[in-house]
């Protein structure tokens, strides 16, 4: 049976973002024009080098900044209205709440500005203890967020991004900073928001969560789109590939830097990997490739 086609949740049309610098104040562009679209119940991944707008993007998806040009629509909506901050959820790089408040005060401010509605205080106490719960802060969530470590930090604003059960999810470098632990409460949170139809923009300037998450990735550098496709053939275009496969909950990960068939090279590794009781959860560029695979996009881009 065919699938019906849905309408895009998250949709950039031809967006673009300038910003004004140096002693004459001359305009220049970060971001643009670029667009995209992403369905409920999909992830894509937006990669490409540092500066190359990826974070600019998201910020103007959130609603926290305003396109030079073009638009944004989350559901239809201005993501800078009341109505469409209330359907998407941000996970910024970096932390942006005052350190005075501990845990709980943070997490029951945002969810206050998101629009979660409660019948009793008592009620929105029980949300906020359970998202703190969630993303095991417990311990911790009378205490002030400047005493938390970069970890426990990454932790609490995933569960700002996620308390209003948003219908966008917008994740900028997510494992940055990441503790053990924040990496399960990460992966277990995407896998729900993708069952419930939660539509997912998932930025790295790296592919470690990427490939694992995602069925499309967008290459932006300099600002503009070098490719996009599935993530699978973003993978077979490296000169090199970075597997990983799981045993019994614990993590392998491989490199193959002389493969010239990624996909039988997948495919054997995925057999390998069933034969020995694993699973083969995702194939990526590798690390030392991924400089060379951008500058190929790049040239690519400017020849067509």
């Amino acid at each position: 049976m065919t699938e019906p086609v849905r309408s895009p949740a998250l949709v950039a049309s031809g967006v673009a973002r300038d910003f004004r610098s140096g002693f004459w104040l001359r305009s220049r562009r970060v971001l643009g024009p670029f667009d995209l679209a992403v369905e409920p119940g999909r992830a894509v991944g937006l990669m490409g080098p540092n500066g190359s707008g990826k974070s600019t993007f998201l910020r103007l998806a959130a609603g926290v900044d305003r396109p030079s040009a073009g638009s944004v629509r989350v559901l239809g909506l201005d993501p800078a209205s009341a109505a469409g901050r209330a359907r998407t959820g941000l996970l910024p790089d970096g932390f942006p709440f005052p350190g005075e408040l501990n845990g709980r005060e943070v997490l029951d401010l945002v969810a206050r500005l998101r629009g979660v509605r409660s019948e009793s205080a008592r009620e929105r106490r029980a949300l906020v203890d359970g998202w703190i719960e969630r993303v095991g802060l417990t311990a911790a969530g009378r205490r002030a967020t400047r005493r938390y470590s970069t970890g426990m930090k990454r932790r609490l604003a995933l569960a700002c991004a996620l308390i209003h059960e948003p219908a966008v999810l917008l994740l900028d470098e997510p494992g940055a900073g990441l503790d053990a632990e924040g990496f399960e409460v990460l992966a277990a949170a995407l896998d729900e928001r993708l069952g419930a139809g939660t539509a997912v923009v998932l930025c790295s300037h790296h592919g470690s969560e990427l490939f694992r998450h995602c069925d499309r990735i967008a290459v932006l550098i300099d600002g503009t789109s070098a490719w996009e496709g599935p993530a699978a053939e973003l993978a077979r275009r490296a000169s090199a590939i970075e597997v990983e496969i799981e045993f019994d909950g614990a993590d392998a990960n491989g490199d193959d830097s002389r493969s010239t068939d990624s996909r039988s090279t997948g495919e054997r590794l995925a057999e390998a990997a069933s034969a020995t009781g694993g699973r083969l959860v995702a194939t990526r560029p590798s690390s030392a490739s991924t400089a060379r695979l951008f500058a190929d996009l790049a040239r690519a881009r400017d020849r067509a």
